[in-house]
């Protein structure tokens, strides 16, 4: 613990050297130290109300960069692009929704912010190289697996807010009713709508 506080400590005091010129210009970097961040404040401190401080400065940026969009995303070089959509699936599905559901905060990116609509490919066709394939141990198929992992992960963190929010209305609903069927059942994880 000692040392991740350490290295927290420094890479604060870093980012706060040119922290208002990454909020004038922010890029994918600006999304991932921020959401590092904010995750460290949590682990490191407990203190969840400055975490979330921080993850809402990530998803004020998420919505000036419009990584939504693909239309923007198409402006990116192609390596930006894949880290800015990376960034916001994750900061949309694991963090924002996931929190959201759990009634800890509110919602910060809700698509009815979104304008345009939100038109960003789950995962895009052709994804732009991360890894150095000159490396014996990366290679193309490698790089699938992780980022199919990655996409697998949002997928589930929707599931799971989905499934949350519909928990919580569910024990809203009077209690008279609440246990009757009415046909409808249950859909199966497969019969889920795609994010």
């Amino acid at each position: 613990m000692v040392v991740a506080s350490a290295f927290y400590t420094d890479s604060r005091e870093t980012f706060n050297l040119y922290e208002n010129t990454d909020l004038e210009y922010p890029d994918s970097s600006s999304l991932s130290i921020r959401t590092l961040h904010s995750r460290a404040i949590q682990q490191l401190t407990g203190k969840a109300q400055l975490a979330h401080r921080v993850a809402g400065q990530a998803s004020l940026s998420a919505l000036d960069l419009r990584p939504y969009d693909e239309t923007t995303l198409s402006n990116y070089p192609p390596l930006e692009a894949q880290l800015l959509r990376i960034n916001f699936w994750h900061l949309l599905t694991s963090s924002d929704h996931t929190a959201a559901a759990l009634g800890t905060r509110p919602y910060l990116l809700h698509e009815a912010l979104f304008d345009p609509d939100l038109t960003v490919n789950p995962s895009p066709q052709e994804p732009a190289p991360v890894l150095d394939y000159g490396r014996f141990e990366n290679s193309p198929h490698l790089e699938k697996q992780v980022l199919d992992g990655f996409y697998m992960g949002c997928r589930m963190g929707h599931i799971a807010a989905k499934l949350m929010w519909a928990l919580r209305s569910y024990s809203r609903e009077p209690r008279d009713d609440r246990y009757e069927d009415d046909g409808s059942g249950v859909a199966s994880v497969s019969d889920l709508p795609d994010m």
